[in-house]
């Protein structure tokens, strides 16, 4: 059957929900709010499932996907990730895997919104991508991997960075300040 998360109250995982397994993950309906390690972090899994969460003030990431060659995120909402100790802040991590992000929100992170790492691929539809220092980065400048595919409908506005970024360095300065969720 594999693993399955599902609730309205906060995981009580140790940081925040990580999941790494060889089985099908599926999370819905969760609020992950306030971990200094992240927010939902799964790796390894054979496919994941992310419906209707909500992940707010996180450390470090608020979405990380990892080795995951089927995975979707729907109506999930991920905002103010924090950096720590310099490092990351971002929003939705994508590294080694491919998927369908759509109807999601992505809003003042402090260094990126989304970022697609290592050969990771899938599709960008629907979602909105606002008030960070970098909309969306993408490691495939020299064409080792295939990033997603971004559709018309997503919405960037404010970010520094109000562009897809390719292998752009990603500088740690602050955003200016932004609204809260």
């Amino acid at each position: 059957m594999g693993a399955v998360l599902s609730g309205t109250s906060t995981p009580s995982c140790a940081g925040a929900s990580y999941i790494d397994n060889q089985n099908n993950v599926s999370i819905q309906k969760v609020n992950v709010s306030n971990n200094k390690k992240g927010g939902i972090a799964i790796c390894n899994a054979a496919s994941a499932s992310i419906v209707d969460a909500y992940v707010h003030q996180n450390t470090v990431f608020g979405v990380l996907i990892s080795s995951t060659p089927g995975f979707s995120l729907l109506n999930v909402r991920v905002g103010e990730t924090r950096a720590w100790k310099g490092k990351f802040g971002d929003g939705l991590i994508v590294t080694h895997s491919s998927g369908l992000v759509k109807d999601s929100q992505f809003s003042a992170n402090k260094r990126a919104n989304i970022i697609y790492y290592g050969k990771s691929g899938g599709t960008l539809d629907n979602n909105l991508i606002i008030y960070a220092m970098f909309s969306i980065v993408l490691d495939g400048k020299d064409g080792s991997s295939p990033n997603p595919i971004i559709k018309n409908n997503n919405y960037m506005y404010g970010n520094r960075e109000n562009r897809v970024t390719f292998g752009s360095n990603l500088a740690s300065t602050p955003p200016p300040k932004l609204p809260t969720l």
